[in-house]
């Protein structure tokens, strides 16, 4: 039993079978990039709990899974300022991946429902933008008392019209423009830069 299974399993067991925890944690700690002999890291708490949230989802409900993550996130102290958490996106549930993470670090900063809802809304735009008009990418979240900051990078092929889309006379449809109009109006920082390797997008929500 390594560190992990020390210190998570007797939590998960709490509410699911022995067995469904342990494959619960093995799979997520697998997922996570987290081998049996890596330390127990707080830091490694909200990518890990990002990676249990969609099982504990389907077994538990949202609201008993809500429960269980927060008692894992009081495994560790609420830092002023989380890790930098990077998620690759290139399918359709990375994009669940990538809010899964922005809900956890979220809530241990004790956000506002409201809050949380504008920064999952901006992290599901970002994201879609990148599986559905790039060639793949990353969503990198960025948390501190006093807000979250949101980069999406894609690899291509940039964004042609970019000064129309801002300018708010592009009508698209396939909704690129409106996903872009969307996080700037909800973001109290907002940057864009795009050219024919990729686009990079920056948006910090407040807390």
């Amino acid at each position: 039993m390594n560190e992990y299974h020390q210190q998570l399993l007797p939590i998960l067991e709490r509410y699911l079978s022995p067995i469904n925890a342990r494959a619960f944690l093995d799979k997520a700690m697998r997922n996570a990039g987290l081998t049996a002999n890596v330390p127990f890291e707080c830091q490694h708490l909200t990518s890990l709990v990002a990676r249990l949230t969609p099982s504990l989802n389907l077994f538990l409900g949202d609201k008993a899974a809500q429960v269980v993550i927060g008692q894992i996130n009081k495994l560790g102290p609420a830092p002023a300022t989380f890790p930098a958490v990077r998620v690759d996106i290139a399918r359709e549930a990375d994009i669940q991946t990538a809010r899964n993470c922005a809900r956890s670090q979220c809530a241990t900063l004790q956000a506002s429902s409201f809050m949380i809802m504008r920064v999952l809304t901006v992290v599901s735009e970002l994201a879609r933008n990148i599986v559905n008009y790039s060639k793949g990418g990353w969503i990198e979240l960025q948390s501190s008392a006093g807000g979250v900051t949101i980069t999406a990078v894609d690899r291509g092929p940039g964004i042609a019209n970019l000064e129309v889309i801002l300018g708010g006379q592009y009508r698209s449809r396939t909704g690129l423009g409106l996903g872009i109009i969307g996080v700037r109006r909800l973001a109290q920082h907002f940057s864009i830069e795009t050219g024919s390797t990729g686009t990079r997008v920056e948006a910090t929500v407040s807390l």
